[in-house]
């Protein structure tokens, strides 16, 4: 579930909880009230997590919570006597359903421009700390080679705008298996992307992660790098990668298995073989838990088949 059409469904629900006849109607009934702070907690939950404004979800939830024990002490009648305490907690969350519907409208401007300002934060600190790779806009016309379901028609301007936006949502979506104890397994697949290499760059310089590659990876670069062309290049921007970062131990090298281990967990000694394997007997002997990123889909499935969870970045 999406946080903000969430938020604006609340502030449409409590409008309607504001206006005098439609209000009257729903006090009526308590579902309503219990509805509704279920559906501000959520947002308050969903909204604490990612740092966005709570105030008027928060305030909502007061409001429906007064008006639920307003039920719960009317015996589920509020209207059945106009001068008891339960009519009065009404009468009282009234302007806070007001307040409630200011605020969540307030905060979601004032989320939207921190989402712009931090998008834009973290591009910049993108293109100071991906210096081996081409400036942005160079790495946009790539992309646009690379991804022919982008119209023709569009402007650079738009496609910037577009693969800033992916890109910011990849290196969340990579950060969220970290928070979750994962530990990132590279395949080389994923190391000779452009968009992947800069991922990788980025959350090794910002985020400080540890990242384990096999000796399996690192014989293939090594191949990959005599090429003349693009993958040639790729290649040694990988290995150069790895070297820097080999010096600051965020970079972890994993040997081969045996052949018995590989064996024993129905894999062969090919070369897709053996790149899983590494990652599943370091996964066994040091309890760890991996996410293996590849670009491959054989080797996704076939890591998926030996255990180990898998991701392409941005799914």
């Amino acid at each position: 579930m999406k946080i903000r059409p969430l938020k604006i469904i609340l502030a449409i629900l409590e409008i309607f909880w504001s206006l005098p006849i439609i209000g009257l109607a729903i006090i009526l009934s308590p579902v309503f009230s219990i509805i509704m702070i279920i559906g501000h907690l959520i947002a308050v939950m969903m909204s604490s997590t990612k740092e966005l404004k709570i105030s008027g979800n928060i305030l909502g939830l007061i409001a429906s919570i007064i008006v639920f024990i307003a039920f719960i002490i009317g015996d589920m009648n509020i209207l059945e006597n106009l001068d008891t305490i339960h009519l009065y907690l009404v009468v009282i969350s009234w302007p806070l359903h007001i307040l409630s519907v200011i605020y969540i409208f307030i905060g979601l401007s004032k989320d939207k421009k921190a989402l712009k300002q931090e998008m834009n934060r973290n591009v910049d600190e993108y293109e100071k700390s991906v210096h081996h790779v081409e400036p942005i806009a160079k790495q946009v016309q790539d992309q646009m080679k690379e991804q022919p379901k982008l119209e023709p028609n569009q402007s650079r301007e738009q496609v910037l705008i577009r693969e800033k936006e992916r890109f910011i949502k990849a290196i969340r979506s990579l950060l969220t298996f970290k928070e979750n104890g994962l530990i990132f397994a590279i395949d080389t697949s994923f190391l000779i992307h452009r968009f992947n290499y800069a991922l990788l760059q980025n959350l090794l310089h910002n985020e400080h992660v540890t990242i384990y590659i096999c000796t399996p990876v690192i014989e293939e670069l090594n191949r990959m790098k005599l090429n003349e062309r693009s993958l040639g290049k790729a290649a040694r921007d990988a290995l150069h990668l790895i070297d820097t970062y080999q010096k600051t131990e965020q970079i972890i090298f994993v040997e081969t298995p045996a052949l018995v281990f590989l064996r024993g967990h129905d894999l062969t000694n090919e070369h897709i073989d053996r790149v899983i394997g590494a990652y599943v007997q370091m996964q066994f002997e040091d309890t760890l838990r991996f996410v293996f990123l590849t670009d491959d889909v054989e080797r996704r499935t076939r890591a998926i088949s030996a255990g180990l969870q898998v991701t392409d970045g941005e799914s």
